[in-house]
């Protein structure tokens, strides 16, 4: 398989490796290379999630890449994020995952979304929203980002998530890249919406941004108590 990591250059850099045999357990119940519900494992060399798995254990059962033979290591290819975005990035810190022989990651001061082929680097599918000002002078968190999230039902239902800089959680097919039409309003969902300020005053969608440490809550229900 191909192993994925992102090196300063801005470009994610593929090493190649021949798939072997694990010599521990992976940490999730598996069958047939998926957990028991639904979503892959590492077990067949992929890196599905942020941290590996849903407990994060960050470990990868492959072992063919060691000490030994690191140095060893070539490059296979090469994908330049300059374009992905109106200036090139000069904080690349995502972390790709990889899932049913695609690699998907976020990249480019715009935030895109792609997906590669693993073996080529050829680029399959890109998504970006242009948020203007919203997602520039006023987001507090601007350029490609921490990485993205998969999720499937485990029949055939894929889909990958992730925020915008200008604070929207988008929902795309994960086999074409294109807006899953049911979630939230023609796959997005406007993290804003419902944040007041006071007394019941909604926020400026635009001009006001959503920090850790923001004195801004959400909305709460009419009925609650």
């Amino acid at each position: 398989m191909k192993r994925a990591t992102l090196i300063p250059g801005f470009v994610i850099l593929i090493i190649a490796a021949f798939l072997s045999l694990p010599r521990l357990a992976p940490r999730l119940t598996v069958v047939s290379g998926q957990t028991t519900s639904g979503m892959p494992s590492t077990k067949n060399g992929e890196w599905p999630m942020y941290t590996a798995d849903l407990k994060g254990s960050k470990y990868s059962p492959l072992d063919q890449i060691n000490a030994s033979n690191f140095s060893k290591m070539e490059v296979a290819w090469r994908f330049k994020t300059d374009n992905l975005g109106p200036r090139p990035e000069n904080k690349l810190e995502g972390t790709p995952i990889m899932v049913k022989g695609m690699v998907y990651a976020t990249a480019g001061t715009r935030r895109s979304v792609i997906a590669l082929n693993p073996k080529t680097g050829e680029l399959k599918w890109v998504y970006n929203m242009d948020e203007g000002e919203r997602a520039t002078r006023w987001a507090p968190r601007q350029l490609s980002g921490r990485g993205l999230s998969y999720w499937t039902d485990g029949r055939g239902d894929e889909r990958v998530l992730y925020v915008t800089t200008g604070y929207r959680l988008v929902e795309l097919n994960a086999k074409t890249g294109q807006p899953i039409a049911s979630f939230g309003t023609n796959g997005v969902i406007d993290l804003k919406v419902g944040v007041i300020i006071g007394k019941d005053k909604q926020i400026d969608l635009r001009s006001i941004s959503i920090a850790a440490r923001s004195a801004c809550t959400p909305r709460r229900p009419s009925s609650a108590t």
